[in-house]
């Protein structure tokens, strides 16, 4: 296949990202008066719209069997813009194109793998604490593994949030999507 890893008796033998070469940025006119934080919301939303745009044309055009992108797999909490914003449009269409590559890879049967290097969570932190793995720390969950984990080793598998109701950008996703979410 032209497109993601292409294997020959185990080894890799080419790879393929999209977008392919230097892209140039398109510029983004608005002619809303938006506040500081209301900007930056709007300017992560675009962002993420072309993204995941790509993601499920990658998806419908090549159907692989594991789609690995470079951005979490839920928007992020500083994403969401205020309920008043005028920029509450775009997030609103923003969750619908995340669910709509969800279903899409799921018809595809394509795994969805959300693949950040430092995402300061500390989801995994909880779940240990809960556990009495260890005791309540401050440190995100890339400082606590960068010491505990050897190399080819991986956590213990956990849902995305414990309380998906209480998420503030899970609670807005089909609950069997949000569901389907989980974090090692």
């Amino acid at each position: 296949s032209r497109y993601g890893f292409t294997y020959q008796n185990d080894t890799l033998i080419q790879t393929h990202y999209e977008p392919t070469g230097h892209q140039f940025p398109t510029p983004y006119l608005s002619g809303s008066n938006l506040e500081r934080d209301e900007w930056g919301c709007l300017v992560s939303i675009q962002r993420l719209i072309k993204e995941w745009q790509l993601a499920k044309t990658c998806i419908e055009q090549h159907h692989p069997a594991y789609c690995l992108m470079d951005v979490s797999l839920v928007p992020q909490f500083m994403d969401k813009p205020r309920e008043n914003s005028p920029v509450m449009m775009a997030f609103k269409q923003l969750l619908l194109l995340f669910q709509s590559v969800y279903e899409t890879a799921q018809q595809n049967n394509c795994l969805l793998i959300g693949t950040v290097e430092d995402s300061r969570a500390k989801r995994l932190n909880e779940c240990w604490q809960k556990e009495g793995i260890i005791s309540k720390n401050d440190f995100s969950d890339n400082i606590l593994l960068s010491k505990i984990l050897k190399n080819n080793e991986r956590t213990n598998v956990v849902s995305y949030t414990e309380k998906i109701e209480q998420h503030p950008v899970l609670s807005e996703l089909k609950k069997e999507y949000a569901n389907q979410l989980f974090v090692f």
